[in-house]
């Protein structure tokens, strides 16, 4: 079996770093974590090492480092502290864990499973008295507290007190909370400013929020005002002033003011990106545009959002490539996993074959010489390919929100690494999407996962995975 290695392309699909590290991430400040038997630095957009693999790969935790705010967040000898972009600790390794720094202040624990926050001299602004803090969203910090969720700001003030059963992140001035099995709408000042309703969306965009009442959807502006006259059995979340509903047994795609686009042929349309949505028929992916133009017919097994025009998609054979809007394919369906495009380069894991990509760009900079001998030969298994976490998407209504987002963290730093988290992969990718298919949109099969994943979902926040927005390791 041949090698598989991580590298990097551009935007015309060209490598300009060929497959030669174990694993890689995406770059941040220009600068990308990347490993060599079991050690990890980072590399430089020539795929030079500019800080040596020195640093163990952290067992059992979620977390990679990446620079963020001019730090990294690193493990030594069993704790974790801050480097700067030399590769020199600025903030010694003290903490039982440690995240990246966000607005001057980054989540820690020091042992004694309690979370605070630390500014940049490693100090705790924030005492860790928290059972979870998560990552912040316009200024405030979800934080639970004796099982019961608020929001603090970056000094430790409590702007909402702990007081709800779940949360989820501010968007636009406003967040959904739930208290005694009922949703409502905050302000930033803790003010109810609409609700009960039986279920909401995981966030307030474009100045709209859905909610469930009676067993039908409809969207509330901020003062809780019913944006539509009509009730619809199902509602996605308006993106770019579009949402697609059904009413009457029919998908339909409506803009803010209720006013017909298009009906669907397809059923299910996504949130649309960059102009562009996803369609799925006969299991298979298609795009199509804000006027219900198809664009590329349902011909792929998976297709990602848009991000500058481009799109990750997964052939019938579990390979991976990239695509443009009109279905021109960028760069072919040869890639094990890959991610999504950052500063201007996507990591891809490829099989060690030169003639695949020894023609298409110069040979990079040879790596800097590390204090540990780097044997070349190691191997790394052929990953499980992947779609979307169909079940948990159909409870939480969408593959993006904080829910889902810790499970597909999980998944791809726990279950990724052990060969029965593998199989467990697989097993779930093979029943889930004809399940989804059948039953996805009953409320009974809802119920049915909601509280064992919302269980689930809630241990994993505790121990420490995030429910922030994540891109998939694959």
């Amino acid at each position: 079996m041949a090698d598989v290695k991580s590298g990097y392309i551009d935007e015309t699909g060209r490598f300009v770093i060929n497959p030669k590290f174990d694993s890689a991430e995406d770059f941040h400040e220009g600068l990308a974590y990347a490993t060599y038997q079991r050690k990890f630095g980072f590399i430089d957009k020539t795929g030079s090492y500019v800080i040596e693999p020195k640093f163990e790969i952290s067992q059992g935790t979620s977390m990679i480092s990446h620079f963020q705010d001019e730090l990294a967040c690193v493990p030594y000898r069993g704790k974790w502290g801050y480097i700067d972009r030399t590769g020199m600790f600025v903030i010694e390794p003290k903490f039982y864990k440690a995240y990246q720094f966000v607005e001057g202040v980054a989540l820690a624990d020091c042992g004694s499973h309690k979370c605070g926050l630390i500014n940049r001299a490693g100090e705790f602004v924030v005492k860790p008295i928290f059972d979870v803090i998560r990552s912040p969203s316009c200024g405030f910090f979800p934080v639970s507290y004796n099982k019961k969720w608020g929001f603090i700001d970056k000094i430790g003030r409590i702007v909402v007190e702990p007081k709800y059963e779940q949360t989820c992140h501010f968007n636009e001035g406003f967040a959904p909370v739930k208290y005694e099995g009922k949703w409502n709408l905050i302000d930033n000042t803790g003010k109810i400013v609409a609700g009960p309703y039986d279920e909401m969306g995981q966030r307030f965009s474009e100045g709209i929020i859905k909610v469930k009442k009676n067993g039908k959807w409809n969207f509330i502006d901020c003062t809780g005002k019913f944006i539509l006259d009509s009730r619809f059995d199902e509602a996605g979340n308006f993106s770019e002033d579009l949402v697609c509903i059904k009413y009457d047994n029919k998908y339909i795609v409506i803009d803010k003011s209720g006013k017909f686009v298009f009906e669907s042929n397809f059923g299910w349309v996504s949130e649309f990106h960059e102009g562009v949505a996803k369609v799925i028929h006969n299991e298979k992916y298609g795009l199509i545009s804000k006027t219900g133009e198809i664009l590329v017919e349902p011909n792929f097994y998976w297709i990602n959002d848009f991000y500058r025009g481009i799109a990750r998609f997964q052939s019938n054979d579990g390979k991976y490539g990239f695509i443009d809007k009109t279905g021109k394919v960028i760069a072919k369906p040869m890639f094990q996993s890959a991610g999504d495009f950052h500063e201007g380069l996507a990591r891809v894991d490829a099989e060690i074959k030169p003639a695949a990509y020894s023609t298409q760009t110069p040979r990079p900079k040879t790596v800097r010489p590390c204090t540990e001998k780097i044997n070349t030969t190691s191997k790394q298994a052929k990953r499980a390919s992947r779609s979307g976490c169909y079940i948990a998407t159909a409870v939480y209504g969408s593959y993006d929100c904080p829910e889902v987002w810790t499970l597909r963290r999980y998944r791809d730093k726990v279950l990724d690494n052990t060969w029965y988290g593998r199989l467990f992969i697989r097993f779930y990718y093979a029943i889930s999407p004809t399940l989804v298919k059948w039953f996805g949109t009953a409320e009974w099969f809802r119920d049915l996962f909601r509280a064992p994943l919302n269980r689930w979902v809630k241990k994993l926040n505790q121990n420490g995975f995030e429910d922030t927005p994540y891109k998939d390791k694959y």
